[in-house]
């Protein structure tokens, strides 16, 4: 599972949310001096900025297209891959163990399950906190263009304002695993409930797979 873990991604995601970040501290700079500045170069600079924020956008929606089967491998694998641990350690390994009983090493096969628990669930979680932490990056800025009293800007400023509140409003930097699902901190809790009910089918099933596995 290591070999498919979205390191890269992560990489990714964490560039884009110091850019965002930058871009409305830059943001927060140029508005504070708009009455200081003369109009057609104040203008200028907001709308720089507003540019900023749409390549930006278009960039999350690149790496949203890049990795989502990525992703939506990475999540699929750390799912199945609970599964079948889960009846393996719990059915099929008691068997074997009690027939090659040389073979037995309890505090290995411990270890190894707690190595994947950790690997799994902390790459997990890494990846909806930052998928999380950029799509509310990239919204940000929407509070400080709120804050901004428009009558005291020039007519063309207060167009870039308005137009920067709407672009923001309708940019799509929701990081999606192929479309299927929204990658996001919620989706910790979606797994946890996917994985207690399949759980229960399978212990449910255990009999008949018996037959397949063990026998």
């Amino acid at each position: 599972m290591s070999s498919i873990f979205p390191l890269l991604y992560l990489l990714f995601c964490d560039e884009m949310c110091i850019r965002f970040r930058s871009l409305r501290t830059r943001w927060r700079m140029e508005v504070a001096k708009v009455l200081a500045s003369t109009p057609r170069t104040t203008c200028q600079v907001l709308e720089s900025e507003r540019l900023a924020h749409a390549q930006l956008c278009d960039l999350v929606e690149e790496v949203r297209v890049a990795f989502g089967p990525r992703l939506t491998t990475y999540l699929l694998f750390v799912f199945l891959e609970h599964l079948a641990r889960f009846y393996f350690d719990t059915y099929v390994m008691p068997t074997y163990r009690s027939k090659h009983s040389a073979l037995e090493n309890k505090g290995v096969s411990m270890l190894e399950s707690l190595m994947f628990l950790g690997h799994a669930w902390i790459g997990t979680y890494l990846v909806a906190y930052l998928s999380d932490t950029l799509t509310e990056s990239s919204k940000e800025i929407i509070t400080d263009l709120r804050n901004i009293p428009i009558w005291k800007l020039p007519q063309d400023c207060s167009e870039q304002v308005t137009f920067f509140m709407s672009q923001v409003q309708n940019s799509q930097t929701v990081i999606t695993a192929s479309g299927l699902f929204t990658v996001n901190k919620t989706i910790l809790s979606s797994i946890i409930i996917s994985l207690a009910t399949y759980i229960i089918v399978l212990i449910q099933l255990a009999p008949d797979l018996g037959r397949v596995f063990i026998e």
